[in-house]
C-alpha cells in the first residue's frame, strides 16, 4: 500500500479538521495516511516520527502562519529538504490568510526567528556551565537553521502551484492524491486479440480432447488457466501463446485421433 505522511501545525483545529478529511479521502483512494495521532503511541518519540516524515516519500504540507513559526513542523521541513528531491516528495495545501508568496511576506517569519535565537541567547547566557545546557544549545542551532533555511523553503513553496483549501476538499483531494498515486491508464481492447480471442473459444466448444491438452500444457507452463480458457491463452505473449501452448497442445490432440476421422482433420 502506498503512504503518505502529513506535517501540520497539529494545535490549531482547522488544521486537525482538515487533515481529518484528507484521512478520509485517502482510505478511499487505498492510500495510508500516517500523522501524529495515528502513527505515535504513549511514551513514544515524537523526535523519531518526525525523522520519518523527514524521509518520507510522498508527505503533504499544511501550510500556515502557525506552520513557519513551528519548532516541530520547521524540523520536519527541514528534514524533508535534507533528504533530497525536495519538489518532487512535498504536496502543499496553503490555507488561506497564509502571506509567504511575495518577498516582503517572509520577512516577518525571519524576525520571529531572529527573535526566537536571541531570546534562547540571552537566556542561556545568563546561565552558568554551559556544559549542563547542550540540549539547549541544539535546540539554538535548531532555531538558526530556520532563520537560514526559510526564505529558501518558502520560496520553493512559493513557486509550486497549488490549489486553495476549498478546491481540496470539495474535490476530496483528488488533484493532491492523483499526484500521489495516479489511476492506472487502462489500454483500450486490441480488435484483432479480441477478433483471435473469440475464434479460440469457438474451436474449444467442439473439442474436448484439444481443451484438456490446452489446459494441461498450460499448467506444464506454470500458467493457471481459468474458466474461460481462450482468455487465459491470448493473455499470453503471443509467440509464447502459439510456440509453446497452442501448438504442442495440438499435436497432443491430434496423437490420440484416427486420421481417417472427421474429428482430427477439424483439429
Amino acid at each position: 500500500m502506498v503512504s503518505v505522511y502529513v506535517s501540520y501545525a497539529w494545535q490549531e483545529e482547522d488544521q486537525k479538521r482538515l487533515v481529518d478529511k484528507l484521512a478520509e479521502a485517502c482510505v478511499a483512494r487505498g492510500i495510508e495516511l500516517r500523522r501524529d495521532k495515528t502513527s505515535i503511541g504513549y511514551g513514544d518519540s515524537i523526535r523519531h516520527f518526525m525523522n520519518e516524515i523527514g524521509a518520507g516519500g510522498h508527505v503533504v504540507l499544511v501550510l500556515s502562519e502557525a506552520y513557519f513559526k513551528s519548532d516541530y513542523c520547521m524540523y520536519e521541513l527541514r528534514q524533508i529538504y535534507e533528504n533530497k528531491d525536495f519538489r518532487q516528495r512535498v504536496n502543499p495545501i496553503v490555507l488561506s490568510g497564509t502571506p509567504f508568496h511575495k518577498p516582503i511576506d517572509r520577512i516577518p517569519y525571519i524576525k520571529y526567528w531572529e527573535k526566537e535565537i536571541a531570546d534562547l541567547q540571552a537566556g542561556l547566557n545568563g546561565l552558568g556551565d554551559p556544559k549542563y545546557t547542550l540540549d539547549l544549545r541544539k535546540d539554538l542551532d535548531g532555531y538558526a537553521e530556520c532563520r537560514r533555511l526559510i526564505v529558501e523553503l518558502q520560496s520553493i513553496l512559493a513557486d509550486m502551484n497549488t490549489l486553495t483549501e476549498q478546491v481540496h476538499v470539495g474535490t476530496d483531494f483528488a488533484a493532491l492524491l492523483d499526484r500521489i498515486l495516479p489511476h492506472p491508464t487502462v489500454a483500450p481492447p486490441d480488435p484483432f486479440r479480441m477478433q483471435i480471442t473469440d475464434e479460440i473459444r469457438n474451436i474449444l466448444v467442439y473439442s474436448n480432447r484439444l481443451t484438456n491438452s490446452l489446459q494441461t500444457a498450460m499448467r506444464d507452463a506454470a500458467i493457471e488457466p481459468s474458466a474461460d480458457l481462450a482468455a487465459s491463452l491470448c493473455a499470453v505473449d503471443p509467440e509464447r501463446a502459439l510456440e509453446d501452448l497452442l501448438f504442442p497442445a495440438t499435436k497432443s490432440a491430434l496423437a490420440v485421433f484416427d486420421p481417417r476421422q472427421a474429428e482430427f482433420a477439424d483439429t
